[in-house]
């Protein structure tokens, strides 16, 4: 049988835990801060970065679909080229999902986004913006929640001690 515990051991083991809490709370609000604002800037920078890109027109080389039903995955990608003051350039685009788009035709014309800096870099119409989307999802989403959850833990290790000795 369990004897009574000592108010006096029970009160400090509460203090410990209460500043652990806080340190918690404290830990996940400044972090998550910190990170909303680098990946918010690296977001905004991205985005103002691929908005200078320029057009210009490309060609469907090769195009594959594949469907994987154990999974329920579809999968379509191509490899595109295209042309900047007469040099050819090449890339590729993919989507992975349950519901994707289908795949442009091998010969299709396409869209094509290439950094005026560096002619080989291009992204296709389809995912302009897709490497935003991961810094959009932490800013707009996970930030302000592990906030709030490390408001909670603060908030709950700041009560009252309810201890009676």
């Amino acid at each position: 049988m369990i004897g009574k515990l000592d108010p006096e051991t029970l009160r400090a083991n509460e203090t410990k835990m209460n500043k652990r809490g806080k340190l918690i709370g404290a830990t996940m609000m400044i972090g998550s801060i910190i990170l909303t604002l680098v990946l918010g800037t690296i977001a905004y920078f991205s985005t103002i970065q691929r908005l200078n890109w320029l057009e210009t027109s490309g060609r469907v080389t090769n195009s594959f679909f594949t469907r994987d039903i154990n999974r329920n995955e579809e999968k379509y990608s191509y490899d595109y080229e295209y042309s900047v003051d007469g040099i050819t350039y090449s890339g590729s685009d993919s989507e992975i999902g349950a519901l994707v788009s289908k795949s442009p035709a091998e010969g299709a014309s396409i869209t094509v986004y290439y950094d005026p800096n560096n002619p080989g870099k291009s992204l296709t119409d389809t995912n302009k913006s897709a490497p935003l989307s991961d810094f959009v999802v932490w800013t707009v989403c996970c930030g302000p929640i592990f906030f709030v959850f490390g408001a909670i833990i603060l908030f709950v290790s700041t009560r009252k001690s309810q201890i009676v000795g």
